[in-house]
């Protein structure tokens, strides 16, 4: 869903502050004030079953959740999409969301090919290939999925930012 840059302009943190209150460990945004039929302490939001993203209503306009909370925790709006880590779009812990290309965010799937690389997974490991420059690569197998994300995503950034890339060996050793 892309954000409407011209509704965030309209909104200021101190608004936020005044209205809302959220839990980064819970991912949870509540309501300060007594609102209608809105009391406070009461989570605030809704979930759209079509896009699975949750949004909250403020002064008439439909927020992404996400968003406000990256912007509450970071006191500017993202730049990029916010991609949450684990692929649960309803998630709002902030430890679970970053500001990250489009190309990152399309890829935080298994068995995603969108962009010429995916993580596969495989005799319950999972295995990294991208094509880069018209050849496939493979760059090893990894026990975890975040470990497996985690190291496509480094890869991709060093083919982003011109830096070697890493062969399989050397990937073990990053952090």
């Amino acid at each position: 869903m892309k954000p409407n840059k011209q509704k965030e302009d309209l909104i200021h943190i101190d608004i936020l502050d005044d209205l809302l209150e959220y839990n980064e460990y819970t991912g949870i945004i509540t309501s300060k004030v007594h609102r209608g039929p809105i009391k406070p302490n009461q989570r605030l939001g809704c979930l759209d079953n079509t896009s699975g993203y949750r949004y909250i209503m403020i002064n008439g306009n439909r927020y992404l959740e996400h968003r406000l909370i990256w912007y509450i925790m970071n006191l500017v709006w993202p730049t990029n999409i916010i991609d949450h880590i684990d692929g649960n779009r309803s998630n709002n812990i902030y430890s679970n969301l970053r500001d990250a290309s489009y190309r990152i965010n399309s890829s935080n799937k298994v068995n995603n090919s969108v962009l010429g690389h995916n993580i596969t997974k495989q005799h319950g490991n999972y295995m990294i290939t991208l094509y880069h420059k018209g050849v496939r690569k493979s760059f090893g197998t990894y026990t975890s999925l975040e470990r497996a994300i985690y190291i496509r995503d480094y890869i991709i950034n060093c083919i982003d930012n011109n830096i070697l890339i890493p062969n399989k060996d050397m990937l073990k050793e990053v952090t």
